[in-house]
């Protein structure tokens, strides 16, 4: 429910989501945002899990499937500018 006011209430073009128990690696935002400039038209990542040591478990990633986004209707697009 956060998320949903979170994205109601913001103003920027571009909003990017962090849970408080994962992080970034140190140009993931730069990485994205370029992409983003690039014209892409949305930018999303897989996830490294670590374990408390450092070492990595696995990395989980799914391709995206661009037509998932086309077949969404109009209406539930959301415009992001100001």
């Amino acid at each position: 429910m956060v998320r949903t006011i979170g994205l109601g209430l913001a103003r920027s073009e571009v909003v990017a989501f962090l849970e408080e128990d994962n992080t970034w690696k140190p140009n993931h935002l730069a990485v994205a945002l370029s992409t983003l400039d690039a014209g892409a038209d949305l930018v999303y990542t897989g996830v490294e899990r670590v374990r408390a040591d450092g070492s990595v478990i696995d990395v989980l990633s799914v391709p995206y499937d661009r037509s998932l986004l086309r077949a969404l209707p109009q209406e539930s697009r959301r415009n992001t500018s100001t």
